[in-house]
């Protein structure tokens, strides 16, 4: 239910795009059209400057439409890449002769996680350019911060949904209440930074949208963290990638002497238990590149407020 509200509001947004774009292309003829040599007269002047910014309404409308887009990927695609990542785990490839021809069974597999996984970092990067642009103040995303920005999401969703997948492999109903409380406690953080996302065009607030966005933002937190206002995330983020590592480390550890115990010797343990931390490390680390090499804010002056954890 929640993903068709998502998908015929996002169908709506696009439509508004469309609108938008065209009332824009139009609206800025007629401005060029009064710095001529011939300028219209004064009463149609004034009627120029009254118009709405079609403009800028554009940009709200590509940003809503890119949020949802987000919000969409990982209501799909997250539980489908933890699942393709678990069957891989309960039925994994076998190296002996006899079963090769599972190995194309296994690659398409493993592509499919792979475009998952692309999908999400995709949308996430999406949105970080497609914000940034619709802030008129603000410098707008290079293609290297593009890069490093899809890498830093990409290594640190691998490991999250990696660390998950192997987990509920050997705790099925753990994994669920661990999830659920995650999911529970990001929640109430994000309503506790009092977030301003679901507003009307004439600025009334929307208590009960605000609520469930909060809800969606809750469960893209289990994955990932993005910061929902216009304040420094350096303590936020700091914070969240210590639970985040933590909760990544203590569900291979345990995974890892659950199998050891059972005696199984299957050839994905050992790079499984390597690959989690790696992964974890490598997108902790395009994160500092990012923001201290490609960060469209770093040439600017600082920041007037202090980092919040609320």
């Amino acid at each position: 239910m929640c993903i068709v509200f998502i998908q015929s509001y996002s169908y709506h947004r696009y439509l508004d795009i469309v609108y938008y774009g065209l009332k824009s292309r139009k609206s800025r003829v007629q401005r060029m059209n009064i710095q001529g040599l011939y300028c219209p007269w004064p009463k149609r002047k004034k009627e120029l400057e009254q118009q709405v910014d079609y403009f800028n309404l554009l940009l709200h409308a590509e940003r809503d439409a890119s949020m949802l887009n987000l919000m969409q990927s990982f209501i799909q695609d997250a539980p489908q890449l933890v699942l393709q990542i678990y069957i891989l785990a309960v039925r994994p490839p076998s190296l002996e002769g006899e079963q090769l021809q599972r190995a194309f069974i296994v690659l398409v597999q493993v592509a499919s996680a792979v475009i998952s996984l692309g999908s999400l970092s995709l949308a996430l990067t999406s949105y970080q350019r497609i914000l940034r642009y619709a802030m008129l103040d603000k410098p707008n995303l290079s293609f290297g911060g593009q890069i490093f920005y899809f890498l830093w999401q990409s290594c640190a969703i691998a490991s999250r949904v990696i660390a998950l997948a192997l987990f509920a492999t050997q705790f099925k109903l753990v994994v669920f209440i661990g999830v659920g409380v995650h999911w529970a406690v990001m929640t109430l953080w994000i309503i506790l930074q009092r977030t301003l996302i679901c507003v009307s065009e004439d600025g009334k607030k929307k208590p009960c949208a605000e609520f469930l966005f909060n809800i969606i933002m809750g469960w893209v937190y289990v994955f990932c963290v993005i910061n929902l206002k216009s304040s420094p995330g350096r303590l936020k983020y700091i914070t969240y990638y210590i639970i985040y590592g933590a909760e990544n480390i203590s569900m291979i550890v345990l995974w890892f002497f659950q199998v050891y115990s059972l005696e199984s010797r299957s050839w994905y343990i050992l790079p499984s238990i390597i690959s989690v931390p790696i992964l974890f490390f490598l997108g902790v680390t395009s994160m500092a590149i990012y923001y201290n090499v490609y960060h469209p804010d770093r040439h600017m002056p600082p920041h007037p407020s202090r980092p919040e954890l609320f």
